[in-house]
């Protein structure tokens, strides 16, 4: 499958349930994302692919405590 089926297809979604939520998480995508490899929809940042996921645990900033990563695949929720 080619890259741009995952762009329709989120493999992660991310919450953030502090202040400013979903604004926290668009200025995420703007600051650190080049592609459209996010999206925010609803509240919760759908990520494309396993690699923007891992640069937003490196560069995320906010409290920890209240951010949750769903993976779609597997169905479960991942710790940080």
């Amino acid at each position: 499958m080619t890259e741009q089926y995952y762009q329709h297809e989120a493999l992660y979604l991310i919450s953030f349930r502090g202040p400013r939520g979903p604004e926290a998480l668009q200025d995420w995508i703007k600051t650190n994302s080049k592609r459209q490899e996010a999206s925010v929809e609803h509240g919760k940042m759908h990520i494309y692919n396993t690699h923007t996921l891992n640069k937003f645990c490196v560069t995320w900033d906010q409290d920890w405590s209240m951010t949750l990563i769903w993976d779609c695949w597997n169905k479960r929720h991942l710790y940080v």
